[in-house]
This record gives structure tokens, sequence and C-alpha cells, in this order.
């Protein structure tokens, strides 16, 4: 039983190393380039501010004054404007893209000839990030004040675990075209000062992910498929006859 046991113990250690060797590599297999990230940061910073649900946004007409309102972003990132017989889809989108989109709304439905609106965000609404994967304290963070950088959010979170994947932490957020992003970091670079530019500006609404590193996945899989098939060590019991009576140890 014993040469047995060695055997199986021994069989699971080749597949449990096979495994960790066929799993290894990037869990994000395509995501956006951290440059094409940079360049979405820079626009933010220019003012191409992206809306979300529960900001207030006042939508002022140079000449045409009737149409000026302030106006509440829906649940739904909708909006309701004077003169227009739908409601405006703006969460997700930049306060310039959805002043263009006006200009040509209010020329279909309301004949203006020239139409000029700005929009102005007197109030924002959600300020929440959202963390979760291999961190002490998963779950929604509330922004005050600002902005913050990925190891700030991190550490907002009560810092990661020993079981993540440190060296691919994942984002993802609506750039300022609305489009849906997603990307990884390596924080790894960031604490060894080899790449402080990966520490990412976090803004509202992103989502950040911290996966679980490939010896954690391994351990987890060993505990599921293998440990729990093994005999338990000092389980082996053997059966002796002693003066005609059955004896188990």
């Amino acid at each position: 039983m014993p040469h047995a046991s060695s055997f199986i113990r021994s069989a699971a250690m080749l597949l449990f190393l096979g495994f960790v060797l066929s799993g290894c590599g990037p869990m994000l297999k395509q995501g956006t380039p951290l440059s094409e990230v940079q360049k979405d940061d820079d626009l933010r910073a220019k003012g191409l501010y992206v809306i979300s649900p529960g900001d207030q946004i006042e939508v002022v007409h140079l000449v045409d004054t009737d149409y000026n309102a302030v106006v509440l972003v829906k649940p739904d990132g909708k909006v309701s404007l004077p003169g227009l017989p739908m409601d405006v889809a703006a969460s997700g989108r930049s306060t310039a893209d959805l002043a263009n989109e006006l200009n040509g709304l209010y020329m279909k439905y309301a004949f203006i000839k020239r139409p000029n609106f700005s929009l102005i965000v007197r109030s924002y609404g959600a300020q929440q990030v959202f963390v979760g994967g291999e961190v002490q304290h998963p779950g929604y963070l509330e922004f005050q004040g600002g902005e913050r950088n990925l190891m700030q959010v991190l550490m907002a979170a009560g810092g990661m675990t020993p079981t993540a994947r440190t060296n691919e932490v994942l984002i993802v957020r609506n750039n300022v075209a609305g489009k849906r992003i997603i990307f990884s970091v390596n924080t790894d670079k960031i604490v060894s000062g080899e790449d402080l530019g990966q520490d990412v500006a976090i803004h509202p609404l992103d989502t950040v992910l911290v996966p679980r590193s490939d010896i954690a996945q391994a351990d987890i899989w060993v505990d599921q498929y293998i440990r729990q098939m093994l005999p338990v060590p000092g389980s082996v019991s053997a059966t002796y006859a002693i003066g005609g009576t059955a004896v188990i140890p």
C-alpha cells in the first residue's frame, strides 16, 4: 500500500507540473495598449469629461435661450431636453460628443438653423470605483476630491492578497468616446520602480480586477482533483491475528 500511495503521489505531482506549465501566461489575450489609455487620459485632462448617471448637466445655447436647461442624467443614462421628442443617451459619452449630437438633433426637430450648444457639468453623480478579485476588501470605493492612481485604489481596498496575480491587474472602463476598453497593468514594475507609468489614473466607474495567480489557481486544482482523491496519511490499516482475534490498529 505505501508503494501504491507513493506512485499515486508521484503521478499527481507530474499532473500538477503539467497543469502549471500549460496554464502560465497572460490572462488578457487582447487588451488596449497603455499608449492608447494615456491618450484617453490626455483628452480627459483637456476637459472631455465622460458623463455618468446622476450627473447634473446644464445645457446652454448662446442664441436660443429657450432651449437652455439644467437636467439630471437618469439611471438609464439618458436625459430629457426641451424641444426634443425623445430622450438622448448621455452616459458614457464626453460632453463634447453629446453637444455635437444636440446640435444635429435641434437642427432636425427644432428647426434651429445654426445650433450652438455647450454643456457644463454642474454636479457629479456616481463617483465610485469597483475593486474585485484578490484584494483584502473587495467592493465599491467612493471617490472624494478627484481621481486616484491604481496603487492608491488598491491600498484603499486593503492591498492585494498573497494569491494575487500582481503582474496583470485588469482595468475596465468607458473611454471618452464611450467605447468599452480593458487593459492590464504590471504592479510589480511599479513597486520596483522599473516603470512608474504603469501606475495609471483610475477614473470614476472604472472596474479594477485583480486575478488569482497561476500558482494559486494550480493549488486549487490540486486540492480539488488530487489531494481529495489521495489516501489520508496514516489511514492505511492492516489486520493482524492475535490468538485467533482480529485486531485493527
